[in-house]
C-alpha cells in the first residue's frame, strides 16, 4: 500500500498540507476544489524567523509575525519568496 504523508516540506519555513476540503483529491464533486484550486495541497506562508504562520499583511507589501517573535519583513525577503509548493507536487491519489 502507498501511504503519503499528510505534510511535506517545502523550500523555506512554509508548511504544506492535504486539502482538508477535498482531502487532497483536488476535487468537489464534480468540479475543481475551490480551496486548493485542483492541487490537493494547502501552502500555509510562515514567519521568516520563526517560522508561525499567523502574520499580517501590514500593506504595501510589508509582513509582521503575529504571535511569536513580531518580525517584520518585505515581499522581497528571499527567506519568504522561497516559501512555495515544490515544482511537481500532484494532487494526492491514493
Amino acid at each position: 500500500m502507498d501511504m503519503m504523508t499528510d505534510q511535506i516540506t517545502p523550500p523555506g519555513r512554509a508548511i504544506i498540507n492535504r486539502c482538508g476540503s477535498c482531502g487532497g483529491t483536488g476535487r468537489a464533486g464534480t468540479s475543481t476544489c475551490f480551496d486548493c484550486a485542483g492541487t490537493g495541497w494547502h501552502l500555509w506562508k510562515a514567519c521568516p524567523r520563526c517560522g508561525d504562520i499567523g502574520w499580517d499583511g501590514l500593506g504595501d507589501g510589508e509582513y509582521a509575525c503575529r504571535l511569536s517573535c513580531g518580525y517584520r519583513w518585505a515581499e522581497d525577503n528571499p527567506a519568504w519568496q522561497a516559501q512555495r509548493r515544490p515544482d511537481g507536487l500532484q494532487p494526492y491519489s491514493a
